[in-house]
């Protein structure tokens, strides 16, 4: 190999499959109904599976995201229909565009709980997403012992 190849190597890492390539690697596995569709049921059961992780987790979490956002009218969730959606046109959800991106995102992603530090009652916000159930008891723990 030459040796400004290996460096590009070395310095960009190994390049994540695409997700048409991960869909064809994984349907089997998904599909538990053998039935060569995915359905919601299925998609449901695959999202909460702590056994799936890296780029399928990235794959499924994708298809979860277009079957509840609502824009898309999709057909049977099949290889051949996840194959099609690569040619560019309009009519469906580009899968690649959000993997890609939800993949460089996970990427980015700290796995710091507390990036500063112990945590601090006043750096709990609740933001919109009806957390407060949860916000509650850990910021008055967090304010009885941030050490703990």
């Amino acid at each position: 190999m030459k040796p400004i190849l290996a460096l590009l190597l070395l310095l960009c890492g190994p390049q994540s499959d695409s997700f048409t390539t991960v869909v064809e690697k994984n349907f089997a596995a998904w599909d538990r109904d053998e039935d060569g569709k995915l359905s919601v049921e299925e998609t449901d059961r695959l999202v909460l599976d702590p056994a799936i992780k890296g780029e399928p987790a990235v794959a499924i979490g994708v298809i979860k995201a277009v079957q509840r956002g609502g824009k898309w009218e999709l057909p049977d969730l099949t290889v051949a229909y996840f194959k099609s959606c690569t040619d560019g046109e309009k009519t469906h959800p580009d899968f690649e565009k959000m993997y890609a991106a939800a993949t460089r995102k996970l990427g980015k992603t700290s796995r710091e709980l507390f990036g500063d530090g112990a945590p601090s009652i006043d750096s709990f916000h609740q933001g919109n997403i009806r957390d407060c159930y949860f916000l509650a008891p850990v910021g008055a723990a967090v304010a009885r012992d941030a050490e703990a």
